[in-house]
Order: C-alpha cells, then sequence, then structure tokens
C-alpha cells in the first residue's frame, strides 16, 4: 500500500498551473490571473511562473503564435487579434513578430472573411454599411475594408 504524501505549497501551486497549460497554451498574465483566483500568494505566483517559463513549460511567443493562428482561422483581423493580444499581457514586440504584417495577406483574409458571410456584395448603401461594420467588428482596418468594395 502506498502512502500519499501531503502536497506542499509550492507542489499545489505548480500542479495548478501545469494543469491548466495541459488544456492550451495561456499567457503569462492569464495564469498570474487564474492562479490568484484560486487563491495562492502573488510571490509564490511570481516563483512558479518564472520557473514555468524557465523549464519551458510556459512561452508568451508560443502562446502569441498559436493564439494568432487560431484567430485568423477564425475570420479576425490583425487589430482585433493585436487588441487581444495585449490585453492577455503579449508584448507589443512579440505581437509585431508573429502577427503577419503584409497588407496583401489582410486583403486576402477580408475577402474570405466576407465571402463567407455574404453572399453578394451589395450597391445598397445601407446593405453596404453593415457589411463594412461587420468587416470593421471583425478586426480589419478601413484599408482592407475598402479592398473588398473596391469593385462596388
Amino acid at each position: 500500500m502506498t502512502v500519499k504524501q501531503p502536497q506542499t505549497a509550492k507542489n499545489k501551486i505548480l500542479q495548478n498551473a501545469i494543469k491548466l497549460l495541459a488544456t492550451r497554451e495561456h499567457s503569462r498574465m492569464e495564469l498570474q490571473r487564474k492562479l490568484a483566483n484560486k487563491g495562492f500568494s502573488a510571490t509564490s505566483i511570481a516563483t512558479t511562473l518564472q520557473k514555468l517559463a524557465a523549464d519551458g513549460w510556459q512561452s508568451d511567443e508560443r502562446f502569441a503564435e498559436s493564439y494568432i493562428a487560431l484567430r485568423i482561422k477564425s475570420g479576425y483581423g490583425p487589430v482585433k487579434i493585436a487588441y487581444e493580444l495585449s490585453n492577455r499581457g503579449i508584448a507589443p514586440e512579440i505581437v509585431h513578430k508573429y502577427l503577419p504584417q503584409e497588407s496583401e495577406y489582410w486583403q486576402k483574409q477580408a475577402i474570405k472573411v466576407y465571402n463567407s458571410k455574404f453572399s453578394a456584395k451589395e450597391n445598397d448603401y445601407k446593405t453596404r454599411a453593415k457589411q463594412m461594420c461587420f468587416l470593421q467588428s471583425r478586426g480589419f482596418t478601413t484599408e482592407q475594408i475598402n479592398f473588398v468594395f473596391k469593385d462596388v
């Protein structure tokens, strides 16, 4: 028969953090917030997060890369993705490194999102304005949206 060893606070916070990371990538800020909500102290959270980063379990760069790919696949534009990443504590230089910068790429994405949502481009001002607002809410720039409607 095996005897269960009592869990130390250090092991408990580490196990909680690894459990969170096992489900999906998390930014450092997300992990910090979730661990704080579980009642762990700020110093033990900071120590644990440093250890996880040093051991390669947590990486803001890896999180940003996977998050960007997921959001692009879901039909979101560069403005919204960058905003969401900044809200998750990702540094602007990491966002810039992994978010595609080519305008042609985002123009094609905007067309793809538009075509998946709407059947045809409308000449009616009200309908076109609603369609443009949809693309704007998805995080595409005015330039990218105008590119979608250049033929109308």
